[in-house]
């Protein structure tokens, strides 16, 4: 884990098939997770879902050099790694320090 004043920041190696399951992050305002690996075919899972404010489900794939920005509790969660993909998924994931509680003390 890398050190940061608002953040605890992680790296994550998804091989395959593994996934996260539906949640919400628990009490964090705020998640972000970067992609790492330099090309990502849809072929090889490890998608994340989402649901909107429909409550539709979503996905987005692991795009290099992207970031997605998980605000406000949204459940989301990832399908699995496929057997055929060459490497393992790689993400960084930030969680802000700050719980929603004290988030809202402070605004």
């Amino acid at each position: 884990m890398i050190g940061h004043r608002h953040y605890h920041v992680m790296n994550y190696v998804w091989t395959r098939l593994s996934y996260i399951p539906w949640h919400d992050d628990g009490q964090r305002p705020e998640a972000i997770t970067l992609y790492l690996n330099d090309q990502w075919d849809l072929d090889w899972g490890g998608l994340i879902l989402y649901r909107d404010r429909k409550q539709q489900i979503r996905a987005y794939p692991p795009t290099f050099n992207c970031g997605l920005k998980n605000s406000n509790s949204v459940i989301h969660s990832t399908t699995p790694v496929n057997l055929d993909a060459p490497e393992p998924r790689f993400t960084v994931q930030l969680f802000s320090k700050q719980r929603i509680e004290e988030s809202a003390i402070n605004t």
